[in-house]
This record gives structure tokens, C-alpha cells and sequence, in this order.
């Protein structure tokens, strides 16, 4: 969470940035404070699009997914049971994931990959938020998470840069989506605008009492 604040009061006073990258490790469901999506209790097994509570998951066209628990608590997955392609020709190269309503932030965990991986947050009339690249985590199991925080967040799309090391599939793991609804904690950039000018006057009076005692 103060991961979370810090990294967003940088960039905002830096503006004019409206979308700040959440990427570390130590696993999402550390890293923000919302609802969490774990794939615990969930069926086993190969879906074309699974929706859990008011979030929906989809691959591209005629491809699938699977969830699983073979490699639980490996490549930064938690608990269980995860989200994983399925290794096989029709898994996906693109999953889609769309809340139910706007967002303020998400986050989630990702591993196995042996390739790069994009990841792009789209507003609800489609318009491009943010994106970023996912590189290589291989082995990794450190807890690597990957999300932004930017108001009005409605879907976010994984997708595979040209496969060059596991071919034609990479096999990936996604477990552990976090998210703030957009009413949430997390303040929008005007907001953080005007509490930076809010704390500035504080400063000053501060500074003019001081002043006036001192004379």
C-alpha cells in the first residue's frame, strides 16, 4: 500500500501522467487493498471465458484456458489454484479481463513466461490507458506482480509480443487479481493536485506563525 501512495504522489507531481505502474514483488494481494480474485473453489478444468464475482476472463477466438493446481505456490502463484494457458495449440495468446465496473487499480501475478508479455489497461469507451512490458520471469517465484492505478479503468488486455523461446504457446500463470473500485483509495490526479497545494498553504502558515513568534 505505501508502495502504492508513494509511487503515485511521484508521479503526479510530476504532471501531467494520469496512470501509474504497480510492479514489484512480494505478490499482489500485498500490494493493494481490495478485492481479490485467488481461483480458490473455482472448477477445475478448460474454459473459453469464466466470470467470478465482477470480473470476466476471455481469451482471443477460439482459444483456451485452464485453471489448475499442478504447479501451485510455483512461478508466483499463491495458495491452490491458478489461471494458466492450457500448453497446447488452441490456448491463448491474449487474455482479456474486464470488471464489471471502472476501476481505480489492479494487480496480479504473472510467471513462466519465457517471452515478453504486454500489458495494456483500456478506459470503457476502448481508449488506451497505459501499457507496459512484461519481461521473461522464467523460474521466478518471488512473488512478481504487474498492474496499474488510473481512474476509469475497465479492461485490461495480456498478450504475447512475436513468440521466440516456447513456441508456438508460452506458457504462462496468472493467479491473485487485485482491484479498487474507481471510489476506492485510490485518489485521482487532480486530487493528489490539489492535496500537494492543500499541504504547500499548511507549509507556509506554519512558516508565517513561526515568524511572527520568533519577532
Amino acid at each position: 500500500m505505501l508502495k502504492i501512495i508513494t509511487t503515485a504522489f511521484v508521479a503526479v507531481a510530476a504532471l501531467p501522467a494520469v496512470a501509474v505502474p504497480l510492479t514489484g514483488t512480494g505478490g499482489a494481494e500485498n500490494a493493494l487493498v481490495g478485492t481479490l480474485v485467488d481461483f480458490e473453489g473455482e472448477t477445475a478444468g478448460r474454459y473459453t471465458t469464466l466470470t467470478i464475482g465482477g470480473v470476466t476472463f476471455a481469451g482471443d477466438a477460439g482459444s483456451e484456458f485452464g485453471i489448475s493446481s499442478g504447479f501451485g505456490g510455483s512461478f508466483n502463484t499463491r495458495g491452490r489454484q491458478y489461471l494458466e494457458n492450457t500448453r497446447e495449440q488452441n490456448s491463448f495468446t491474449v487474455l482479456n479481463v474486464t470488471f464489471a465496473a471502472p476501476t481505480g487499480a489492479f494487480a496480479f501475478n504473472f510467471g513462466a513466461n519465457d517471452d515478453d508479455w504486454n500489458l495494456a489497461a483500456y478506459d470503457s469507451d476502448n481508449n488506451l490507458i497505459e501499457s507496459l512490458t512484461i519481461p521473461p520471469l522464467g523460474f521466478n517465484n518471488n512473488g512478481e506482480y504487474f498492474g496499474f492505478s488510473a481512474p476509469g479503468i475497465k479492461w485490461f488486455q495480456l498478450s504475447l509480443n512475436p513468440c521466440s523461446v516456447d513456441c508456438p504457446i508460452d506458457y504462462v500463470l496468472f493467479d491473485n487479481l487485485v482491484y479498487v473500485e474507481a471510489t476506492g483509495g485510490i485518489p485521482e490526479p487532480a486530487t493528489w493536485a490539489m492535496m500537494i497545494a492543500g499541504f504547500g498553504l499548511v507549509g507556509a502558515a506554519v512558516r508565517r506563525r513561526k515568524a511572527t513568534v520568533s519577532a
